[in-house]
């Protein structure tokens, strides 16, 4: 195995050596990012046990994907990629508490009055969104919006069915959230 005094080898290179079948360069992979995305993992989902499947998990698919690894970032820009993606899929896998509601714990909670006032205000925002939904944005942006907002749909998915890269659909996201941030922003 390379040793810790040995340089290490450009993103590329590494990449390259593991592709050609380099256990050595890969357990170097291996230890160099482990303890940080171990690290990230368990901040996220604060449980040990957790943090170490969605540390494995992370390196399988590290491994299985490499190949696709073009170079546009860093290795570790593109693990960390992998890991947020992984910690995410945890959180929406993960139960949810059903407590039964007939079992004389449960406690009515009252409804909190809201003045007519913030319900105005409530409306005039809406319709500021929705006018900026229809006048400021383009027609690609609103097929966006309705794909991601109203059909729920991944990034990949939509890029995939635009044909656009996720990067694309990920910048038009964002200058969606500009425009519609300025337009609720109360005058």
């Amino acid at each position: 195995m390379p040793k810790r005094t040995e340089a290490w080898p450009c993103d590329q290179e590494l990449v390259n050596e593991i592709l050609d079948g380099s256990r050595e360069h890969f357990e170097m992979l291996y230890e160099a990012y482990f303890p940080r995305v171990y690290r990230f993992a368990l901040k996220r989902l604060r449980d040990h046990g957790e943090a170490e499947d969605v540390t494995q998990e992370v390196f399988v698919t590290v491994f299985r994907a490499l190949g696709s690894f073009k170079g546009n970032s860093s290795l570790i820009v593109w693990i960390f990629g992998i890991t947020r993606n992984t910690v995410n899929r945890r959180f929406r896998r993960r139960p949810l508490r059903i407590e039964p509601l007939d079992d004389g714990a449960a406690v009515e909670v009252p409804a909190r009055e809201v003045s007519a006032d913030r319900i105005v205000d409530a409306r005039r925002t809406l319709d500021r969104c929705d006018e900026a939904i229809t006048n400021k944005l383009t027609p690609l942006q609103r097929r966006i919006f309705h794909l991601k907002h109203l059909r729920r749909q991944s990034t990949r998915s939509i890029a995939n069915s635009l044909g656009k890269s996720e990067d694309a659909i990920k910048a038009n996201l964002y200058r969606m959230r500009k425009v519609l941030a300025a337009a609720s922003a109360i005058v």
